[in-house]
């Protein structure tokens, strides 16, 4: 944990609110293909505009003008996604206001509220635009109960698995 070098949460906080662009780098190995990863959503609520790794997790979280998108595994591919949003401020501006805006739909609470209404129909989930993996769906929502989520989240978390 960062606390234990003297970093604190409102450190992070403020380190991301001073930021403009944020970096998800993968490589498309399967502890990463099937995960999206925490800093990502802490990137979209900061306001930050992305560099990503051009992975299906990313994709099914950020559109094509999400993100300034390079292929895993090329340093000059990174390099030049890097460059291309910082010598435009102006856009990767508008794209960090648009993922601020998107990552509402990402939280906790709305995302076990999401998987609440679904109750395990996969047609719904269609609808809703969620796709359900089964277990692993439900770990993200019991992971948010754990986490400190509301009651009722666990509570949603314990009936999907059932």
């Amino acid at each position: 944990h960062v606390a234990a070098m003297g970093i604190t949460r409102a450190h992070v906080e403020r380190l991301l609110a001073e930021s403009n662009i944020g970096l998800v780098l993968y490589r498309p190995r399967q502890c990463y293909i099937e995960s999206q990863p925490l800093k990502l959503f802490e990137y979209m609520a900061a306001g930050c505009a992305v560099v990503a790794s051009d992975i299906s997790a990313l994709r099914e979280v950020l559109d094509d003008a999400d993100a300034e998108w390079f292929a895993p595994g090329d340093p000059a591919a990174l390099a030049r996604a890097i460059r291309a949003l910082a010598a435009a401020p102006e856009r990767a501006r508008d794209i960090g206001a648009r993922l601020r805006e998107k990552a509402r739909r990402y939280t906790w609470d709305a995302r076990g509220a999401q998987l609440a209404a679904i109750g395990g129909d996969e047609e719904r989930a269609e609808v809703l635009g969620i796709r359900p993996t089964g277990i692993k769906t439900a770990v993200f929502v019991l992971s948010a109960a754990l986490l400190g989520a509301t009651g009722a989240a666990f509570y949603r978390a314990r009936v999907w698995l059932e």
